[in-house]
């Protein structure tokens, strides 16, 4: 048996194209399309909660955590963060707030 650890693991092309064909169709490929839907819906109803929400990345659903609680002062965060994310986004979720 050999495992290859550099070559991706892919599903045979006909499933693959069957599987993505309602994107193909609708002509959307980004947030809010029925992919993001149906995997909001698996994960609320496989975790138990009644609200879920995905982000694009660490760095966004940081900035929104940071400002749903309206996080001020020394904010630590993993070292594996980017130097944007430590210093740029916090001045101007501030400003958001004084709207």
């Amino acid at each position: 048996m050999t495992i290859n650890v550099t070559r991706s693991s892919m599903p045979p092309f006909e499933e693959y194209c069957e599987e993505i064909r309602e994107l193909w169709d609708s002509h959307w490929l980004t947030n809010m399309g029925s992919k993001h839907q149906q995997l909001e819906q698996e994960l609320k109803h496989f975790l138990g909660c009644e609200e879920i929400a995905l982000f694009t990345n660490g760095h966004l659903a940081l900035e929104n955590v940071i400002e749903a609680f309206r996080l001020q002062g020394e904010i630590i965060t993993a070292r594996r963060c980017s130097a944007t994310l430590t210093r740029k986004p916090i001045p101007w979720i501030r400003k958001s707030w004084r709207r």
